[in-house]
Formats: structure tokens, sequence, C-alpha cells
């Protein structure tokens, strides 16, 4: 596998003639794509390589171009198409996350947040794991979370014959709650979509990056409400957020239970069926308040 990695990179002219390939390790391997630690005798690299051909790649390097502007939430890309993608390494330690690293993400996400546009979605889909996320431009929040998020995962989950007649019964009435309840926000923001633990990057007492984003533009609290699923922060990402950026009652008292489902259903159609059971339990949790 090295000798053909070392071939391409070198016979499309994307490292120096003068580099040498002395460290190649495989970091992850998820979602049809290898993520690899590449090291020459000059620079050291993440090399992603896909398994199955789709977007997924070049979808990337475009996020992170549109991201320039954001350096925290960028990176640099040196080489990218279909199957491969040569990107910036960034030096990272594995520690735990502590106040000031917090304080430094929850300040920058309100930075990515007060990006606004005039509709909800993208220019172009994003994806989630190998997962394609529907952007096509809509002007109302309700209808976007509702036909392109709730309508189009549940049919790819109903598809595969995963809901009981029980669950589908429940999800039917959630719809209803959902488009009686949600109120629209006050403009589309910019969320960075797949915000947990091994995506924030950490250096001594900073952040070094925020990696591998799925972005659309969205309520941002869809992203808060993500964050509190994954318990990527706790309490005090929370209190600094709100400093900068008030998060609405609305949130706690409904839309950080709605919100979860869409992961919830994401997970389900990538990982496993089991994640139904965290679906409905939420879904009791809605109809008791």
């Amino acid at each position: 596998m090295l000798e053909q990695i070392h071939e391409i990179l070198f016979e499309k002219k994307i490292l120096d003639k003068n580099e040498t390939i002395q460290n190649y390790s495989l970091l992850s391997d998820k979602y049809n794509v290898n993520t690899n630690y590449l090291e020459t005798n000059k620079k050291k690299y993440i090399l992603k390589t896909q398994n199955k051909i789709n977007n997924q790649l070049p979808t990337l390097k475009n996020i992170y171009h549109d991201l320039r502007i954001l350096p925290l939430f960028s990176l640099g890309i040196y080489y990218c198409d279909q199957n491969m993608c040569l990107m910036e390494y960034i030096e990272n330690d594995k520690y735990e996350i502590n106040t000031n690293q917090t304080e430094i993400t929850a300040k920058n996400l309100v930075k990515l947040h007060s990006q606004t546009s005039k509709f909800f979605g993208y220019k172009f889909d994003t994806y989630l794991g190998d997962l394609i996320q529907n952007n096509s431009p809509n002007y109302n929040w309700c209808n976007f979370f509702l036909r392109q998020r709730y309508d189009f995962y549940l049919n790819k989950i109903k598809s595969r014959n995963y809901l009981s007649l029980e669950l589908s019964r429940k999800l039917i009435g959630l719809r209803k709650t959902i488009k009686e309840r949600l109120l629209e926000p006050n403009m589309p923001g910019l969320i960075h979509g797949d915000m947990w633990l091994q995506n924030i990057l950490i250096k001594g007492n900073r952040v070094s990056r925020i990696i591998d984003p799925a972005v659309f533009y969205a309520d941002t609290e869809y992203e808060l409400a993500y964050i509190y699923q994954n318990g990527t922060f706790g309490k005090g990402f929370y209190e600094r957020y709100n400093y900068y950026r008030p998060i609405s009652e609305e949130f706690w008292n409904f839309k950080i239970y709605i919100y979860q489902i869409i992961p919830l259903m994401q997970y389900t159609l990538l990982e496993s069926p089991i994640y139904l059971k965290e679906i409905e339990k939420l879904i009791d949790l809605i109809d008791k308040n």
C-alpha cells in the first residue's frame, strides 16, 4: 500500500522530488475513509484515502476553502480528488479539554454561528461520515428541518425495515408536534455540523483546530443540542456560549430534545438500529413536557 501511495504522490507531483516518505501509519478507518499520518523528510501531513468513490473528499476540500476566513475551522489542502486528499497536519495532544479550551471553543463557535445566509442549507450537499446531507436552499427553518432532515432520514430508515409499528406511530406524532411548536430563528447561522471531542484538536492549553466539518446554515441551537448529545462539553461551555450569544428558553424546554433526533437517525443509518431505542426515549420525554 505504501509503495502505491508513494508512486501516486510523486507521479501527480503532489510531493517534491526531494521528499522521501519516512513514516506512514493508519490513524482511523471509518465510513469508507482511511485517515493516515504521513511524514516525509521535509514535512508532516494527513492523507485521507477513499474506499468508496463519492464526493466526500472533494466536498471536504471545498468546505475547508469556504472556512478559510475562520482559521480555527480550516485546514490547508495540498491536493484532493475523489480518491485521496493530502492536507495540513496539526500538532495535537490527547488530553481532556480544560476550562481555557472550553472558553476558546465557545468563543470561536459563536464566530462561526455569526456567519449568516438568506437561506437554510448550503450551496452544496455535505456529508456526515459517508451519509449525504440534503442542503438544498430553504427559506423556512421548520420546513428545512422536517423535509430535509427528519423526513429525509426517516424514509431511509423505513427503507431498511428498521421501524416497529409503535415507533413509526410515535415518529408521525412527533412530526406534528414539531410542526406546531418549532419557532423560526432570527437568522440562519453557519454550523460546524460534527462537534464532538475527536474533532477538537488541542495542544497544551490551546485549541489547535476543529476539524472534519459537515457544515450547513441552520438554527445554530441545533449544534448546541448535538454537542449536548455527544457529551462534548459540560455546563461550563453553555455558560460561556450564552455569555457571547444568548441561548433561547425554547432550547432548554424543547429544542434540545427534538434536535437530538436527527443525529440519532444518522447514527442509525451509519452504525446500527440500536440508536432507535434512544429516539423512542426522547419522544417519550418530549411527550411528558
